[in-house]
């Protein structure tokens, strides 16, 4: 009788433990949520920021392309600079040339 006795109170110090382990779990798996609700939340910002780094990228190439080829108006703007400055003297010397044999 006292085996018996012995036998149900370890089994009901066993059942007392597997529902403290139950409500362990319990806890465990809420706090996996949780921690899945936030790599998700990170993962879409991750994304967000991912694209918005794509697009600045994207912007920036754009801004280069526009850059050189203002770079290469701005040159031949000064080529042609250049030429006619060239003409202006050729003609000035001419002027002068003239203006001396007439006078």
């Amino acid at each position: 009788l006292a085996v018996i006795g012995m036998l149900k109170q370890r089994e009901a110090s066993l059942n007392s433990g597997a529902s403290e382990l139950g409500d362990e779990i319990s806890k465990a798996n809420a706090l996996v949520d949780s921690l899945k609700g936030k790599v998700s939340h990170l993962e879409g910002k991750l994304e967000v920021s991912e694209a918005q780094h794509a697009k600045a990228s994207a912007d920036l190439d754009q801004a280069q392309l526009v850059i050189n080829r203002q770079t290469s108006d701005i040159t031949s703007h000064e080529n042609t600079i250049s030429v006619l400055e060239a003409k202006v003297a050729k003609l000035l010397g001419e002027l002068e040339d003239g203006a001396k044999s007439r006078g």
